[in-house]
């Protein structure tokens, strides 16, 4: 009997480490089932550069000219004249010098125009269109909860759809109302190499390259906007609005570009001269990007 009871015993204490060792295998199961939100990748932030400038300075043209597929196929040539050239040399060259082309790739930019994104929800029909046509024909600056709303909405189909993070955006910011909303929507910071900005960068969902700010005297671009106005059809291409502009301009949007001047991001190009020779310079300035 004692040794039926011994034998008992035994049984159930095997039972019991083989349920315990059963119950563990299943939580570690489940565990590898059912990831952790932390191992769930972010989206990679977006990479801005704001051109400003006065109506008429040249903003769209040259962003149209630095993302155009002609400029992002002669970059992609280059990219391809240079591997080639780095196949004729050692292995341990080659290593070196892809490793160096990698990292200088310059990136697919796209150009948003914040303008064009309100004119284009102003011919929708939307609840916001009337508002937004009234502000337009008067010159004056559209609140900036919808245009900073837009441009989101535009930048995250581009990166969904086309996995495009690089932007440059003309006409935006230009007010100090703007900035705060932009800064606040988008948890913008800008590029620097201080350990606590790196930590920034890592948290923000938009990195500001800088600002590209396209000087150009009033008469040049009154100049301009008069031409364009003959076939552009826009209802703020006449004297009157552009006049109001002009003031606009100075009054809220100069200040925005003095503060980004204080604070290093500023890179001015003077604009009242031929598209192809302002171009040189602008695109210069994008080849120092990573």
């Amino acid at each position: 009997q004692e040794h039926q009871e011994h034998q008992e015993h035994q049984e159930h204490q095997e039972h019991q480490v083989t349920s315990t060792s059963t119950s563990k295998s299943t939580m570690q199961s489940s565990k590898k089932d059912y990831p952790s939100s932390s191992s769930i990748t972010k989206p990679s932030p977006f990479h801005v550069v704001f051109v400003l400038g006065g109506p008429g300075s040249g903003k769209g043209t040259q962003c149209t000219l630095l993302t155009s597929p002609k400029q992002q196929q002669e970059q992609q040539q280059i990219q391809t004249q240079t591997q080639s050239q780095t196949q004729s040399q050692t292995q341990t060259q080659q290593t070196i010098q892809t490793q160096q082309t990698s990292q200088q790739q310059p990136h697919k930019w796209s150009h948003l125009s914040a303008g064009d994104l309100l004119r284009a929800e102003r011919k929708s029909g939307s609840s916001l269109a009337e508002l937004i046509n009234t502000r337009i024909a008067a010159g004056r600056i559209v609140p900036s909860s919808i245009t900073v709303g837009l441009l989101r909405k535009a930048m995250e189909e581009a990166r969904e759809k086309e996995g495009i993070t690089h932007f440059v955006i003309d006409g935006f910011p230009r007010s100090l109302e703007n900035v705060t909303v932009w800064n606040e929507e988008m948890m913008t910071t800008t590029t620097m190499t201080t350990t606590t900005t790196m930590t920034m960068k890592e948290r923000a969902e938009c990195v500001l390259e800088f600002v590209l700010f396209l000087d150009c005297p009033e008469d040049v671009m009154m100049g301009r906007l008069l031409e364009r106005g003959k076939t552009s059809g826009r209802n703020d291409d006449n004297l009157e609005v552009i006049r109001k502009r002009f003031v606009t301009f100075r009054e809220e949007s100069m200040p925005i570009v003095n503060m980004y001047e204080k604070e290093g991001k500023v890179r001015h190009v003077i604009a009242d001269r031929s598209v192809e020779d302002v171009f040189k310079e602008v695109e210069s300035l994008f080849e120092t990007l990573s």
